[in-house]
């Protein structure tokens, strides 16, 4: 599959006689943010499930790092370095803060201490701030940092891959461009990025590439300046333009 990090060959899933994915290939490449787009129903968190491991495919392959993982169970993806967050919140709510950071770390193995520091380590790149409420029960911080313990545990499992389904959905514009700038920290720290998302203004902003898809199948793909010109996709958007900060 081309020496991609990820590639997904013709995936196809029905759900009784809803074609939800038609024929779709995609690759992901190391180094890349990858955005996947479209309308409702396009087929986004299913090609999402398909390839990490949540569902399996009717038809079609899945390759990680070189070697077929389709139908891999999830947490067997996750120690090969392949983890994903959720569009919805999954923190374990009466656990405190570390403790939901340490689930992640202990993916890897290891002592107590490297457990302990491994969970500290990926709450680093949120700032001093997360450091204040390890202690604190995840049920009770906001849904902003709800959502930065689920991706800490996510970095705690020292992924290759970090897939993230609508990463900002409830977040307000400033808490939207801080996640935009760490997902590029990310990025230039050597971690690969897959992201849906239906925020064009951080589509369009961190994106390498931009995959679009629509009613299960794919329309188009390629840099995001493209994409955003891209007669197709400006119909599939409901006949509108995508609007972004550079744009509007």
């Amino acid at each position: 599959m081309n020496g991609a990090l990820l590639a997904a060959a013709a995936l196809s899933k029905r759900f009784g006689g809803v074609h939800a994915v038609n024929g779709i290939s995609l690759e992901v490449r190391a180094g890349e943010i990858v955005s996947l787009v479209g309308p409702n129903g396009a087929g986004k968190t299913t090609v999402f499930n398909l390839v990490t491991g949540f569902i399996r495919p009717d038809a079609g392959r899945v390759a990680f790092r070189g070697r077929d993982v389709t139908g891999m169970a999830p947490e067997k993806l996750c120690r090969l370095g392949l983890v994903r967050t959720f569009q919805a919140s999954r923190v374990f709510g009466d656990m405190r803060v570390e403790d939901n950071v340490k689930v992640g770390a202990m993916v890897r193995g290891g002592t107590g201490a490297a457990i302990e520091q491994g969970a500290r380590d990926a709450l680093d790149p949120f700032g001093a701030r997360m450091h204040e409420y390890l202690d604190r029960p995840a049920a009770k911080l906001s849904f902003a940092n709800r959502r930065r313990v689920e991706l800490a545990r996510a970095l705690a499992t020292r992924p290759v891959l970090l897939a993230m389904d609508e990463p900002t959905a409830g977040m307000n514009p400033a808490e939207t461009r801080e996640l935009m700038d760490l997902i590029r920290r990310l990025r230039d720290g050597g971690l690969t990025v897959l992201v849906i998302e239906h925020d064009m203004t951080l589509v369009m902003g961190i994106s390498d590439r931009v995959i679009v898809l629509d009613h299960g199948e794919l329309l188009t793909e390629g840099p995001p300046e493209a994409v955003r010109a891209n007669p197709r996709v400006i119909e599939a958007y409901l006949g509108r333009p995508i609007v972004t900060a550079e744009s509007s």
